[in-house]
């Protein structure tokens, strides 16, 4: 059992892997935006997993004004974390490449819901893009490529708000 630390410094229990995959799993609570995520831990700590490698505009809030497919992306998520009002089961799984303590309240997790990989889902859709900030992480080159396919099909940003 390896722990890794969430909002508030609480440790939470998890398996590692071999190559130093930290796994827990977790039932969504809250969609926050279209790459963030409120999670209550098995342990019952209640977190914000910020989505690797994913970067969706943002809905505006403290007197912002949203970014062109904001509200798109948030509605997508929901749409996947979320089914007949109940928050899904998933998995979170951390990247050797990403610091395992949260920082600005948000644990940074690759998150999977019933074999579907929430991240990548939210590129493919053009509602989201890969953020590639520092080294590389695990899925980057399947994230680039949903991001390749989304960009030449023109779906969600790349169509309504020129990729911006």
């Amino acid at each position: 059992m390896h722990l890794l630390r969430a909002n508030g410094g609480r440790s939470v229990p998890g398996s590692l892997d071999p190559r130093g995959f930290l796994t827990t799993k977790a039932r969504v609570t809250g969609v926050v935006d279209g790459d963030t995520l409120k999670v209550r831990l098995r342990a019952g700590a209640t977190v914000n997993v910020g989505l690797i490698g994913v970067d969706s505009p943002e809905i505006g809030g403290s007197g912002k004004r949203a970014e062109c497919g904001g509200l798109d992306a948030t509605a997508r998520m929901r749409r996947l974390a979320i089914r007949n009002g109940t928050g899904r089961i998933v998995t979170l799984r951390t990247d050797p490449s990403r610091d395992r303590q949260a920082r600005s309240d948000r644990l940074p997790a690759y998150v999977d819901a019933h074999g579907v990989d929430v991240g990548r889902t939210m590129i493919a859709s053009g509602l989201a893009k890969v953020h590639a900030s520092g080294s590389d992480f695990a899925r980057l080159t399947t994230y680039r490529d949903a991001q390749a396919s989304a960009k030449a099909a023109k779906r969600g940003m790349w169509r309504g708000c020129g990729g911006t």
